[in-house]
């Protein structure tokens, strides 16, 4: 019974670091498309700003 609990812990940890790291793809990914999209928007109307940049600067990622 001891082995079966011990078993049973490890799997439940290794899950739980799984699906820490999928989540942790799927937000990078949410923030490269944002990113994308912004850039064509700038693409789009960045005749019509007098300042251009050239980079998007991501300082603070906020969890919902």
């Amino acid at each position: 019974m001891v082995v079966v609990l011990i078993y049973v812990n490890i799997n439940v940890q290794v899950i739980e670091g799984v699906l820490g790291e999928v989540n942790e793809r799927r937000m990078e990914e949410a923030y490269q498309k944002k990113c994308s999209v912004l850039c064509e928007l700038r693409g789009v109307f960045g005749g019509i700003a007098k300042k251009k940049t050239q980079n998007v600067l991501v300082t603070r990622v906020w969890l919902n």
